[in-house]
Protein backbone atom coordinates (compact mmCIF):
# COMPACT_ATOMS: atom_id res chain seq x y z
CA UNK A 1 0.00 0.00 0.00
CA UNK A 2 2.78 2.43 0.90
CA UNK A 3 4.55 1.76 -2.35
CA UNK A 4 1.47 2.46 -4.42
CA UNK A 5 0.96 5.78 -2.64
CA UNK A 6 4.56 6.81 -3.28
CA UNK A 7 4.20 5.76 -6.91
CA UNK A 8 1.05 7.86 -7.31
CA UNK A 9 2.74 10.83 -5.65
CA UNK A 10 5.56 10.66 -8.16
CA UNK A 11 3.08 10.62 -11.04
CA UNK A 12 1.07 13.51 -9.59
CA UNK A 13 4.09 15.74 -9.10
CA UNK A 14 5.16 14.99 -12.66
CA UNK A 15 1.74 15.97 -13.99
CA UNK A 16 1.68 19.13 -11.86
CA UNK A 17 5.17 20.06 -13.09
CA UNK A 18 6.32 20.57 -9.48
CA UNK A 19 10.08 19.98 -9.68
CA UNK A 20 10.91 20.32 -5.99
CA UNK A 21 8.17 17.97 -4.81
CA UNK A 22 9.00 15.56 -7.66
CA UNK A 23 12.68 15.39 -6.66
CA UNK A 24 11.75 14.85 -3.02
CA UNK A 25 9.29 12.11 -3.94
CA UNK A 26 11.79 10.53 -6.35
CA UNK A 27 14.45 10.33 -3.63
CA UNK A 28 11.91 8.97 -1.15
CA UNK A 29 10.76 6.20 -3.48
CA UNK A 30 14.36 5.24 -4.33
CA UNK A 31 15.19 4.90 -0.61
CA UNK A 32 11.94 3.04 -0.02
CA UNK A 33 12.79 0.54 -2.77
CA UNK A 34 16.17 -0.11 -1.18
CA UNK A 35 14.69 -0.57 2.29
CA UNK A 36 11.97 -3.11 1.46
CA UNK A 37 12.38 -6.62 0.22
CA UNK A 38 10.54 -7.25 -3.00
CA UNK A 39 9.28 -10.77 -3.44
CA UNK A 40 10.29 -10.60 -7.06
CA UNK A 41 13.53 -8.98 -8.23
CA UNK A 42 12.10 -8.24 -11.67
CA UNK A 43 9.44 -6.08 -10.00
CA UNK A 44 12.17 -4.06 -8.28
CA UNK A 45 14.10 -3.61 -11.53
CA UNK A 46 10.94 -2.55 -13.37
CA UNK A 47 10.10 -0.04 -10.66
CA UNK A 48 13.58 1.48 -10.65
CA UNK A 49 13.58 1.77 -14.43
CA UNK A 50 10.14 3.40 -14.39
CA UNK A 51 11.31 5.98 -11.85
CA UNK A 52 14.41 6.75 -13.92
CA UNK A 53 12.29 7.00 -17.08
CA UNK A 54 9.90 9.43 -15.40
CA UNK A 55 12.80 11.53 -14.15
CA UNK A 56 14.23 11.63 -17.68
CA UNK A 57 10.86 12.78 -19.01
CA UNK A 58 10.76 15.50 -16.40
CA UNK A 59 14.24 16.67 -17.40
CA UNK A 60 13.18 16.73 -21.05
CA UNK A 61 10.12 18.75 -20.15
CA UNK A 62 12.33 21.41 -18.59
CA UNK A 63 15.03 21.42 -21.26
CA UNK A 64 14.01 19.76 -24.49
CA UNK A 65 16.65 17.96 -26.54
CA UNK A 66 15.54 15.92 -29.54
CA UNK A 67 18.61 13.66 -29.35
CA UNK A 68 17.91 12.77 -25.72
CA UNK A 69 14.29 12.13 -26.62
CA UNK A 70 15.27 9.70 -29.37
CA UNK A 71 17.66 7.93 -26.98
CA UNK A 72 14.90 7.65 -24.39
CA UNK A 73 12.53 6.18 -26.96
CA UNK A 74 15.10 3.49 -27.79
CA UNK A 75 15.21 2.36 -24.17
Amino acid sequence: MKFQIKHLQLNIYYELNDRIAFDYSYDAIKHFIKSINFTNESRMITTVKYCEYLKSLFNLREKFDSFKLSELKKK
